[in-house]
């Protein structure tokens, strides 16, 4: 044990020591005046320190690395399936999958704003004010087999029923036909541009089951009913039907929704390639591609969240409950009145075949739509699917939970009534029989929007 005097004395060796040492260092720079020795002092001092931060930050740095590393979930910047992943088995591997896409969604999705009527609102009688693909008023973009028959008709709806509380003579400017994306890129300020996108595989299913049932001359209700998919001539649409507008999937460009949706040209095959069937080409591309259609509309509501959706979409533009009420179009089991082949003025209602029972009942169905090939390709389409939908959660949250419920409430309180109380007259009857004629006076044309006066005589009664 020391003793006080030991301890202190040890204490005044140690700064004897230091002192030796500044000592020494002065006392190597030989005959210099004081102030140039104190200068080299300073500046040795000063080469320690940086050599130290050095010493730190490559420390700091290997530390950083090796804990990245180890998980490679938390770096955000994985764009590929490792091919160590593929030796996994589909379900395995398509659940990493999507995790992933709404990992990396989540740095994309953002907050829809409300927006005022007069940026969207336009007396219909300045139509002709539109300069050249200028579009102005209330545009809906009309993606393939995503619900955009029946939410063309909400389109009109609102663009009708807005124009006549505020005693406009017609209807506020609104455009929702068959175009795709680039010809809302150059839109007028006045616009509003709004899409919904569905989940990709439910999407194209759709459209392969459409394509493939032909209508018949004379189709007879038990024909129709009789009819299936053929599941090698599914598989085989799934993979080679990519027409721009009855397509399933892209060019490879990244999913057809993606495609469709770009307010700008995305290069064919520049996200996919046969060649190469489970590699994505350029990920970080088709991120920015899917970002830049994020950003572009002013809202992107989800099919698989219909009532959700336009209830957000009523908030965010200030509308009533009754002007998003609708009735949906070609849903089963109801008939399509669809044109024969060949026979311009022949048309024969048709039940559309069903492709759900496949979907969960198809071992070779579900493997293709769980594959990493199918993933690939589409990897546009699902990362915009999973933004879409987490933009939806935070648009609900900004709104205000408690006022949001309530009107989701209300509307489908409303919407159940008119299911009850309505009974729309679509071009096909409920038992196949056609009845075009007398549907036109029910429906704002074709078969958009059937069933509107009846909506509109409780939209009234709600008034009152």
């Amino acid at each position: 044990m020391m003793t006080p005097t030991e301890t202190n004395g040890s204490s005044n060796n140690k700064h004897n020591d230091k002192d030796e040492e500044n000592d020494d260092d002065l006392s190597s720079l030989g005959d210099t005046s004081p102030l140039q020795a104190t200068q080299a002092h300073h500046q040795k001092r000063l080469q320690k320190c940086r050599r130290n931060v050095t010493l730190s930050f490559i420390f700091v740095y290997v530390l950083v690395y090796n804990s990245l590393s180890s998980n490679p979930m938390s770096t955000s910047n994985i764009t590929t399936v490792d091919k160590d992943f593929r030796a996994l088995n589909n379900t395995d591997l398509w659940t990493f999958e999507i995790q992933h896409t709404q990992h990396l969604a989540s740095n994309i999705a953002r907050i829809y704003r409300p927006v005022p009527p007069s940026v969207w609102c336009i007396d219909g009688r300045l139509k002709a004010e539109q300069g050249k693909r200028r579009p102005m008023g209330l545009s809906y973009l009309k993606i393939p087999r995503a619900a955009s028959t029946t939410l063309a008709g909400v389109n009109q709806r609102i663009a009708k029923n807005f124009a006549h509380r505020q005693d406009l003579p017609t209807s506020c400017i609104r455009h929702d036909g068959h175009v795709p994306g680039m010809y809302y890129s150059k839109r007028d300020p006045l616009s509003y541009l709004w899409t919904f996108v569905r989940d990709p595989s439910s999407r194209a299913m759709s459209r392969v089951a459409r394509t493939l049932s032909k209508p018949e001359t004379k189709p007879t209700r038990s024909n129709s009913t009789k009819r299936a998919l053929n599941i090698s001539k599914v598989l085989q649409t799934l993979k080679t039907s990519r027409d721009v507008q009855f397509g399933a999937i892209s060019m490879g460009r990244g999913g057809f929704q993606l495609q469709y949706s770009m307010l700008t040209i995305i290069d064919k095959w520049s996200a996919w390639n046969a060649s190469d069937p489970t590699r994505i080409i350029n990920p970080r591309q088709v991120q920015r591609h899917v970002q830049q259609v994020i950003e572009g509309y002013d809202f992107i509501g989800v099919v698989e969240r219909l009532d959700e959706s336009l209830v957000a979409l009523q908030l965010l533009l200030g509308l009533e409950t009754s002007d998003i009420l609708h009735f949906s179009s070609h849903t089963s089991p109801l008939y399509e009145r669809r044109q024969v082949p060949k026979k311009a003025d022949t048309f024969v209602c048709q039940q559309p075949l069903d492709w759900r029972p496949l979907m969960t009942a198809n071992p070779a169905l579900q493997s293709y739509l769980t594959s990493p090939e199918w993933f690939a390709e589409n990897y546009g389409d699902y990362l915009l699917y999973q933004a879409a939908n987490q933009s939806l959660d935070r648009t609900i949250m900004r709104l205000g939970l408690d006022v949001f419920s309530i009107a989701l409430k209300e509307f489908r309180s409303l919407q159940q009534h008119a299911h009850v109380v309505c009974h729309p007259i679509f071009p096909c009857s409920l038992n196949g029989t056609d009845q075009w004629e007398l549907s036109q006076t029910n429906c704002y044309f074709d078969d958009v929007g059937c069933g509107y006066p009846c909506l509109d005589e409780l939209a009234t009664a709600a008034e009152v």
